[in-house]
């Protein structure tokens, strides 16, 4: 168990008043006690997102601490009682890899190493992402996008974990019905009602 941090079932009904995260969210969120290098102890009331899912972990400076709340991500000194840091609504995932957080979102992904390097892949597809994989520093994974034939187009994707380049194929948009022109009648205006 981590001494610098601690998820608390509830805010504390007494006591130093919680530090509402981010500012002016006063609505019960995630509650996490941090513990500043002088040992004093302090409450961070975290705003939730819709995504069900909570993480919480030091970044490669133990100052800063990784928080996704419901899937909202934010970096929290936790010496200087604030988030330097806040992104992310989405995230449902978190791999370590190499000193590397990569978050992944429905439809985003971030890869953390501390508050000065976040690297975003914001959009990248309309619906979701699936089958993430990590080989050989390559992080892998299907993009989905809903198209009018209700069905997916499912494109696939690639993360050099390393230069944080992003590779995906070109896509060719080819419709899949055929239109054959039909010949019309031209009529005299006077004719349209017979």
């Amino acid at each position: 168990m981590n001494s610098t941090f601690k998820i608390l079932k509830g805010l504390p009904p007494y006591g130093k008043m919680y530090v509402p995260i981010p500012e002016g969210n006063w609505s019960e969120g995630l509650p996490v006690e941090f513990t500043k290098d002088d040992g004093t102890k302090w409450v961070a009331n975290i705003e939730y997102g819709k995504e069900g899912f909570d993480y919480i972990n030091e970044l490669n400076n133990p100052n800063e601490i990784l928080v996704i709340s419901n899937g909202c991500c934010y970096i929290i000194d936790r010496n200087k009682e604030k988030s330097i840091a806040d992104f992310g609504y989405d995230f449902k995932q978190v791999i370590e890899y190499h000193k590397k957080f990569i978050l992944i979102g429905t439809r985003n992904i971030a890869i953390v190493e501390s508050s000065e390097k976040i690297e975003r892949f914001k959009y990248m597809c309309r619906d979701f992402i699936e089958n993430i994989k990590i080989e050989n520093g390559i992080l892998s994974g299907i993009l989905n996008d809903y198209n009018a034939w209700d069905k997916y187009d499912r494109t696939k994707f690639n993360i050099d974990l390393e230069t944080n380049e992003f590779t995906k194929p070109k896509k060719k948009f080819k419709p899949k019905l055929k239109a054959e022109p039909k010949a019309t009648e031209l009529k005299k205006w006077w004719e349209i009602w017979k």
